[in-house]
């Protein structure tokens, strides 16, 4: 769990706080709201084939050698 938290974490100081300036208390909130917006909404994951987290769309499954979708490693 703590691992998840840290690169989570880690994405924000990277992808946030690195290029915007927080101005006081009650920009903090407005900044990490469209942060979330944007990991929710728009931004592409590796887990669903470089697409945006979209409910109406789904990745195509990739199969490999063994015919599984997931894979089994010899």
């Amino acid at each position: 769990m703590s691992a998840n938290r840290e690169r989570v974490i880690g994405s924000i100081r990277r992808e946030v706080l690195g290029h915007i300036l927080i101005t006081n208390e009650s920009h903090a909130p407005q900044v990490l709201s469209t942060y979330q917006q944007h990991c929710n909404e728009h931004r592409p994951h590796r887990a669903r084939n470089q697409l945006p987290p979209d409910i109406h769309r789904s990745p195509p499954l990739r199969f490999v050698r063994d015919g599984s979708p997931w894979g089994s490693r010899p």
